[in-house]
């Protein structure tokens, strides 16, 4: 239900639905799209605090790891930027 809400752009909604869920139980799927809400409303710092806490459940999510640098690169934050581009090279075969 949550992702249904994001696809549609019912952000306030999906957010509703996976702070709910997450009150529960700690659920990646709720922390993903969190964090892709922040991005999108600009909240650069929720943002990264929620891909940090995604990966730390999912270590080699590489589009995660890219959203992540694309989001520091917002905020100037650069040399976090080249880690996380950094561990995209390192999690490819």
């Amino acid at each position: 239900m949550a992702l249904q809400h994001y696809q549609d752009g019912r952000l306030q909604q999906a957010q509703d639905v996976c702070q709910h869920i997450l009150r529960r139980q700690q659920r990646p799927d709720a922390i993903l799209i969190l964090a892709k809400i922040a991005h999108e409303q600009k909240e650069f710092k929720v943002a990264v605090e929620r891909y940090q806490q995604f990966l730390r459940i999912i270590p080699n999510h590489e589009p995660t790891h890219y959203n992540l640098s694309v989001v520091l690169r917002g905020t100037g934050t650069h040399r976090t930027r080249h880690r996380a581009l950094q561990k995209i090279d390192h999690t490819r075969p």
